[in-house]
């Protein structure tokens, strides 16, 4: 997944590993359990969206569960560990909001 890519799934890592980035850093190296995505899949109403930030590169073969955003959504509203897991998520990868 490329930086700045229109599309809104939200990604979990099943098997494999892989790097966060930005052109200008590494922010982070993610595996199984770990997502991406989060911040475009959301509806935030009112037609707001983030695009994506970073990059998203396999360092390994890796296996994905692609969630649609609408999927996502409805996960995030009607799972409170999800919904609550994917704010924290927000909170910390979006400082500020």
């Amino acid at each position: 997944m490329r930086r700045w890519d229109p599309s809104h799934e939200f990604y979990v890592i099943l098997e494999g590993t892989a790097d966060v980035r930005t052109a200008e850093e590494h922010l982070a190296p993610i595996g199984p359990g770990d997502f991406f995505g989060e911040l475009v899949a959301l509806d935030w109403g009112a037609s707001f969206g983030y695009p994506r930030l970073a990059s998203v590169i396999a360092t390994s073969p890796v296996r994905l569960l692609v969630l649609p955003a609408a999927r996502f959504n409805t996960l995030v509203r009607d799972v409170p560990g999800f919904g609550d897991q994917i704010r924290r998520a927000v909170r910390e990868r979006l400082p500020g909001l």
